[in-house]
């Protein structure tokens, strides 16, 4: 029975095939079972098969980790992407950056107040320059920016739970990070 391998430039191992002709196919007395499970492990020199030194196994963890930054990534993507339309017509930025100057404003303002000094609070809409605002009127404003954001880090908080429930890479090849 005909048994090939087909190597690269640095003779590690690409395909395998026993019973086939492979393209560029180098035949090979045996091909041992954990060669034919993963080529790419293994470098074929001088008529044999050695670990191939080059290798690295693609650690479930990392690739984890990287989907999970991802789904981050695309979030605030969406938040730069979609301002929130407000009671008074105008659209507001409700990237993590805004949300934080806006709740430092308010909070700014709270200390000030506390401490009997005048502190004038201002806020602009998406594009406009920044205008006088009162406490209760910028605190709807803060909460209403935090309900529209809401689900949407809802969304991002069931992806990674889906992404760290996954046991294999092809089931974290599965899971859509897509915010709509």
């Amino acid at each position: 029975m005909v048994k090939q391998i087909v190597i690269d430039d640095n003779n590690v191992v690409q395909l395998c095939s026993i019973g086939g002709l492979l393209e560029g196919g180098i035949d090979v007395v045996d091909i041992p079972d954990e060669v034919m499970a993963c080529p790419a492990k293994w470098v074929y020199k001088d008529g044999s098969f050695a670990q191939n030194p080059n290798y690295n196994e693609i650690n479930l963890n990392d690739v984890k980790a990287a989907k999970i930054a991802e789904s981050k990534n695309k979030l605030a993507e969406w938040l730069a992407n979609n301002p929130m339309t407000y009671t008074d017509g105008k659209q507001y930025s409700v990237t993590a950056e805004k949300q934080s100057l806006l709740n430092g404003n308010l909070a700014s303002y709270e200390r000030a107040k506390a401490a009997g000094i005048n502190y004038p609070l201002r806020w602009n809409a998406t594009g406009e320059e920044c205008t006088a605002w009162t406490y209760e009127g910028l605190v709807g404003l803060s909460l209403a920016i935090a309900a529209y954001v809401a689900p949407k880090v809802a969304e991002q908080q069931a992806i990674e739970i889906a992404i760290n429930a996954c046991s294999t890479i092809e089931e974290l090849n599965g899971v859509v990070i897509a915010y709509e």
